[in-house]
């Protein structure tokens, strides 16, 4: 699962790029729920993704701190599933209003990625490798 991206502007790009992992949305009162990304950000179908807010409320019937997974309809919409199950029956999330203050929407680790066991933070090991080369 991807964790956030490096947008390259140019095909010569040479100086550092921003990390990002998420963006601000907005919501619809609907069923189901309608967000609409921030631009810059075409979220892919299937990710799984959290949302955070500030200086007010998520929209009812949306959780911080809980995994979703994008439904994508649009290259800044999507709905959002509460499992892959979900996902998958097209079972979306409803909202009864749109919230207030800042949301943000964010990608972040799933079950399908290494940990420790059960209930445990995954742990992600990255490994640089040399290729031997035949020294005769």
């Amino acid at each position: 699962d991807m964790l956030g991206w490096y947008p390259v502007t140019t095909t010569t790009t040479t100086g550092n790029q921003a990390l990002v992992n998420s963006k601000t949305f907005t919501a619809t009162a609907a069923t189901p729920a309608v967000l609409t990304v921030a631009a810059g950000w075409d979220i892919q179908q299937g990710t799984a993704i959290q949302l955070i807010n500030s200086g007010g409320a998520l929209p009812t019937g949306l959780s911080a701190a809980t995994t979703y997974y994008w439904n994508r309809t649009a290259a800044t919409t999507g709905n959002l599933a509460t499992s892959r199950a979900n996902l998958d029956a097209g079972t979306y999330v409803a909202t009864s209003d749109t919230g207030s203050g800042t949301h943000t929407i964010a990608m972040t680790l799933t079950d399908r990625c290494p940990s420790n066991g059960a209930g445990a933070t995954p742990n992600i090991r990255f490994d640089f490798c040399v290729p031997r080369t035949n020294d005769g």
